[in-house]
């Protein structure tokens, strides 16, 4: 357990705005682990949902692959290049974190049968989204100099044109 803590902590304080990537190892073992994890997670969201199966295994690989491909491209225009692995782990582990968070209230709100109660696990699912948008500006503010506000309009660019393409591929969610 403790292991398991030492391995979180930092990804919570990326979430929490008190750390940054470079407070992360340069470590392509550790960016293999977070990606994975984020990827697993991200696919139990997508069954706690009930996402049907082409959209169920697309949506989590096109969203790693789209947030590497933003990221990588983001830092090697600023001439960040070198500092790649490190926001990468950054931005996957608290990904995977706050996904963790965002299954937890789906899977509340799967379980409320009520409408008045259903709608606050959505709401503090927003919330995690909207959070998570946060942090990835925090991460582009540490790893690039961007100003916050700069990065988490990045972010939020970068989120709509995933669901622009994933819309594009399956149509909006039935």
């Amino acid at each position: 357990m403790r292991t398991l803590l030492a391995l979180v902590s930092p990804f919570a304080a990326i979430a929490a705005h008190r750390a940054g990537p470079q407070h992360l190892p340069r470590s392509a073992f550790l960016l293999a682990l977070v990606i994975v994890v984020h990827f697993l997670v991200y696919l139990l969201g997508m069954k706690v949902l009930g996402t049907p199966a082409p959209r169920f295994f697309v949506l989590p690989l096109l969203d790693t692959v789209a947030q590497a491909g933003f990221f990588a491209l983001l830092l090697s225009a600023a001439g960040f290049r070198d500092r790649l692995t490190q926001t990468l782990t950054a931005v996957f582990g608290a990904d995977a974190l706050l996904n963790v968070l965002s299954v937890i209230l789906a899977m509340a709100s799967n379980a409320s049968g009520e409408a008045a109660v259903g709608i606050l696990p959505a709401i503090a699912a927003l919330v995690v989204m909207l959070w998570s948008l946060g942090v990835k500006g925090h991460i582009l503010m540490h790893a690039a100099g961007f100003p916050y506000f700069v990065g988490v309009s990045l972010a939020l660019g970068m989120f709509v044109f995933v669901i622009a393409v994933d819309y594009s591929i399956f149509g909006p969610p039935a």
